[in-house]
C-alpha cells in the first residue's frame, strides 16, 4: 500500500505478508525487484530475467528430449503437452510471463491478451490431460464418444468443456 509520498506502509498488511527492511529500503517477502538496467525503455519487458527465470526452472535435458522429439518428427503427444504446462506453471503465471515481453513488434497485443487469461483454465486442461490413460495421451485419435465421457466425468468437466 502507498502512503502520501509512495512511502510503503507494512502496517497496512496482515501478518501473512512478511516485510523485509533493509536500510531505507522496504519491501515485501516475493516481490520482484524492479531491474531497470535491463529494460531499454518503455515498452520493453525485462527479457533477461525471463530467460533466468526459464533457465533456473526448466530442465535442460528434458527440454533437449522434447526438442529432438519435435525436430525429428516423433510426434507430440498430450504427455509431452502436460510437461510443457508443469514447467510454463513452474515458472509463474501467464501475467507475469507475458509482462516480461517487450511489447513491440510481434509482442505488441500479448500485454492486452494477458489480462484475459484464465489460469484456472490451464488447471483444467491439466486436470482433463491427467485423467486420460497413457495409451490416450499418446494416442489421441483412439479418443471416442464414450472415452470422452469417462474422461470428462474423471476431471471434473462436462463433455462439451473436455473437446
Amino acid at each position: 500500500m502507498l502512503g502520501r509520498r509512495g512511502s510503503f506502509h507494512p502496517a497496512s498488511y496482515g501478518p501473512a505478508h512478511q516485510v523485509h527492511r533493509r536500510g531505507r529500503e522496504v519491501r515485501r517477502a516475493g516481490a520482484v525487484p524492479s531491474r531497470p538496467h535491463r529494460v531499454a525503455h518503455s515498452g520493453h519487458g525485462d527479457i533477461l530475467s525471463l530467460i533466468e527465470r526459464a533457465e533456473s526452472q526448466i530442465d535442460k535435458k528434458k527440454a533437449q528430449e522434447m526438442a529432438t522429439k519435435a525436430l525429428t518428427g516423433d510426434g507430440f503427444s498430450l504427455e509431452d503437452f502436460r510437461d510443457q504446462l508443469r514447467q510454463v506453471k513452474k515458472m509463474g503465471s501467464m501475467k507475469s510471463l507475458i509482462g516480461m515481453l517487450p511489447s513491440i513488434g510481434p509482442f505488441s497485443g500479448l500485454q492486452k491478451a494477458a489480462d484475459n487469461v484464465d489460469e484456472k483454465q490451464i488447471n483444467r486442461v491439466e486436470a482433463i490431460i491427467n485423467s486420460m490413460t497413457m495409451h490416450e495421451r499418446n494416442h489421441h485419435e483412439v479418443i471416442n464418444g464414450s472415452r470422452r465421457k469417462r474422461i470428462s466425468a474423471a476431471s471434473g468437466t462436462t463433455v462439451a468443456g473436455s473437446e
